[in-house]
């Protein structure tokens, strides 16, 4: 507890308690953002802003005063003497005069933060600087000479950025007032943000337009990113040059000592030049000879594809891949939240990903990338991404695990797990260039594939959009998979695949049962968990609908059946057992797509100790005009119906399977119940 600090907090307790826009805060003693917005809401008051928010925005900067030993407003010093005690500095006393005290702070912050004359005045942008948490002194962990770039663009540049934290520490205000000081420097408008103008406007170093000022942000860019050029003097020397050419050759660059346009992009904003060429990518598609074949001929050599989930690549997938001369690298990915990164999921993921592996046959030493794809917090990464990853590696060891483990996500996210021991390569997420885990953040010392841009090539059949992806060369992805039978004996011997007495093959591709104009059903598995979202799931099992609504609304739409319908119905039923089936669906104004899932765990041997999930996926299309009405309804009802009496004939229990999607269909407002009754009647 800081005793200043806490009489700060009870004078502007004390002194706006009764004003209705002020809220009183906690009196602990302890600097916080509390406090600051506290700070920032009582001067709002005093100048008069009509909405007090406790937050020093543009507005609030247009009409912020500026003090000095002049100054006669006693509340106004009074707040920039609280603030100055918050941000560390003494100005003798909370008094409303702005006097020796108050003049001798300003001038030690103005001299921390890097500006040459200290006036001991007290303008809107030194106001700004000091109504903040942020630390304008060398913090632990930071470096002096960061710093020393911090000071010198506050120095500067601060008519156009303000001024900066000057703690010794990379992030991303000191990434962008480079940024603006590049943009000022090329006479261009000055936003912060990486565009194709800022780069075409790049001078190339050394060069006819290397000016002193260039050169000085050069140095200072390449040292934020880790590479020291030996002084910050603004002369083209040794020293830069080699800094350069190491640079280049770290993120992927033609290493010639010359910084033209891409270098100042691979310094500046994560995705560095967008439209590079990579040899690697990574998609979401099923890729057929056809798009294998685009990705040759345009100069591909590895793909990243899921293990998982609906996206999930097949084995006979992976053998038009390397029938086609390309590579692949595995990717693992299970949520987009915090709650989706506990140990305990870490631990199961650890165990799903490596089963799928196995059974699409990844050799020993295959580095496996573990997906964090969202904006992870810096706070986020301690409290939840180390410990998952930690989880995992804990897994692997435990199980004698044969697979390394890689991690896709933000530079931050990436860097901090690699630091704790958990992952050995880095599949960098950068074109998230909003992700506060990328902005000001080095590109990862282990890394080996950057993620740039989404792009589609190729046209007709092979036309395919991936992420094009920069390869470090570092992991080169595989060439060739060994598959074993065990688990497609384990799938064929449960769920859908038994009930339906189908069998998939080695491959373990989809299998397709019914396909004709109105009806399309085709059945895959997968391994690990439901990518099923479960508000939109019905469930039904020992003949009958989990939901009580929706079981008494199945017992009406059955009374309404013929006799006949009825008891083929009843008889088909049973077929299905304790089987308990998960129904979703999705609709267009001509379609409606019914999946329908299976869930069962097995030990299976020589794969894991641990029981491993499979999943069983029936997917039903079903083609008709939901904007038709009366006969014409009917009509598309029978044709249907009709599809589905001849195609299924060796399927009974699909026969039901199908009048339970249907009615699945009809219950979350997918259809009219007439549809219903003319489609089973």
């Amino acid at each position: 507890m800081d005793q200043m600090v806490l009489e700060v907090q009870s004078w502007l307790n004390t002194t706006y308690s009764g004003n209705a826009n002020y809220t009183s805060i906690k009196v602990d003693g302890i600097t916080g953002g509390t406090t600051v917005a506290a700070l920032i809401t009582a001067l709002q008051i005093e100048i008069g802003i009509s909405s007090p928010d406790g937050v020093f925005g543009p507005q609030m900067l247009s009409t912020c005063p500026t003090l000095s030993s002049t100054s006669t407003s006693k509340n106004e010093i009074c707040i920039l003497q609280g603030a100055l005690y918050c941000k560390g500095y003494n100005p003798n006393g909370i008094d409303g005069t702005y006097g020796n005290g108050v003049i001798t702070a300003i001038k030690k912050f103005q001299s921390d933060a890097g500006l040459t004359t200290q006036t001991g005045i007290t303008t809107p942008m030194i106001f700004q600087a000091i109504l903040n948490t942020d630390a304008y002194t060398l913090i632990s962990g930071g470096d002096s000479n960061i710093r020393t770039i911090q000071q010198n663009l506050n120095r500067d540049y601060n008519s156009i950025i303000g001024l900066i934290p000057s703690n010794g520490v990379y992030s991303k205000s000191t990434n962008v007032a480079l940024i603006k000081a590049l943009q000022h420097e090329q006479g261009n408008s000055v936003d912060g943000l990486w565009g194709t103008n800022t780069m075409n406007a790049c001078p190339t170093i050394p060069g006819t337009k290397a000016t002193k000022n260039f050169i000085l942000l050069l140095q200072y860019s390449l040292y934020c990113n880790g590479y020291n050029p030996n002084g910050f003097d603004g002369l083209f020397g040794n020293g830069l040059k080699t800094a350069i050419t190491e640079f280049q050759a770290f993120v992927g660059l033609t290493a010639d000592g010359y910084a033209g346009p891409q270098v100042w992009a691979s310094l500046l904003v994560s995705t560095g030049d967008k439209t590079r060429k990579g040899t690697a990518c990574d998609c979401s598609t099923t890729i057929t000879a056809a798009m294998a074949a685009t990705l040759k001929s345009n100069g591909y050599q590895i793909v990243g594809r899921y293990l998982t989930g609906k996206y999930a690549m097949t084995s006979s997938e992976l053998q038009t891949i390397f029938s086609n001369g390309l590579k692949v690298f595995p990717i693992f990915e299970y949520g987009a939240g915090l709650l989706d990164f506990l140990p305990a999921q870490g631990a199961a993921n650890a165990s799903i990903a490596s089963v799928a592996a196995t059974y699409l046959g990844f050799k020993d030493g295959t580095t496996i990338y573990f997906a964090v794809d969202f904006d992870a917090l810096d706070s986020d990464v301690t409290d939840f991404i180390i410990p998952y990853f930690e989880a995992i590696s804990n897994a692997f060891a435990t199980n004698n695990n044969k697979y390394s483990i890689g991690i896709y996500g933000p530079r931050n996210v990436c860097s901090r797990v690699a630091a704790a021991g958990y992952s050995v390569h880095s599949f960098a997420c950068d074109m998230s260039t909003g992700f506060s885990g990328n902005l000001g953040y080095k590109l990862p010392s282990d890394w080996s594939f950057d993620q740039i841009a989404t792009i589609t090539i190729g046209s007709g059949a092979g036309a395919i959009e991936i992420d094009n992806d920069i390869c470090h060369g570092t992991d080169l992805g595989v060439s060739s998979v060994t598959s074993p039978a065990v688990i497609i004996d384990a799938v064929n011997s449960t769920g859908l695949a038994k009930l339906l007495k189908e069998t998939f093959d080695a491959a373990g591709d989809p299998i397709q049962l019914v396909n004709t104009a109105n009806v399309k059903v085709n059945l895959e598995f997968s391994l690990g968990a439901s990518e099923g979202n479960g508000s939109s799931t019905l469930k039904f099992k020992n003949g009958e609908f989990e939901d009580a609504t929706v079981q008494t609304a199945f017992e009406g739409i059955s009374a309404g059946l013929s006799a006949t319908g009825a008891a083929e119905l009843t008889t088909t039923l049973a077929k299905l057992g304790n089987t308990e089936l998960s129904i979703q669906l999705s609709y267009t104004a001509n379609s409606i797509t019914i999946s329908i899932e299976t869930e069962t765990t097995e030990e299976i041997d020589g794969i894991l100790s641990e029981e491993v999930s499979i999943i069983q996926t029936l997917t039903i299309e079903l083609s008709f005009n939901l904007s038709d009405t009366g006969d014409l309804l009917v009509q598309d009802a029978k044709d249907v119906a009709s599809s589905i009496e001849i195609e299924v004939e060796k399927y009974p229990v699909l026969e039901v399977v199908v009048v339970l999607a249907v009615i699945a269909g009809v219950l979350s407002g997918a259809l009219e119940v007439g549809f219903l009754v003319a489609l089973i009647a």
